[in-house]
């Protein structure tokens, strides 16, 4: 049993021994970030603060008309409701 211990002991001694120091770990960190293109280079300001789709500039919601909604709540609830109802 102690073999296996001093054995375990001394792989674990050697793994921590051989791992790099920070500061290269940090050096290498930097110079694969360097190396990367820069992946919103081409983005406007608005995808990059949005999301990238079909969709180019800001929407402007209008005030909701009543009268609107109730004709739309007529047609969901005939042709909707059955499947799509809020079960409370």
């Amino acid at each position: 049993m102690k073999t296996i211990s001093l054995f375990t002991i001394s792989i674990l001694i050697g793994i921590a021994a051989c791992r790099p120091s920070d500061d290269e770990i940090k050096a290498a960190w930097n110079e694969t970030r360097a190396s990367k293109p820069d992946p919103f280079a081409n983005l406007t300001a608005f995808e990059r603060d949005h999301g990238v789709g079909p969709i180019k500039e800001a929407v402007k919601l209008e005030p909701i008309s009543i009268a609107l909604a109730k004709t739309g709540e007529k047609t969901f609830e005939n042709k909707c409701y059955a499947c799509h109802r809020i079960d409370t």
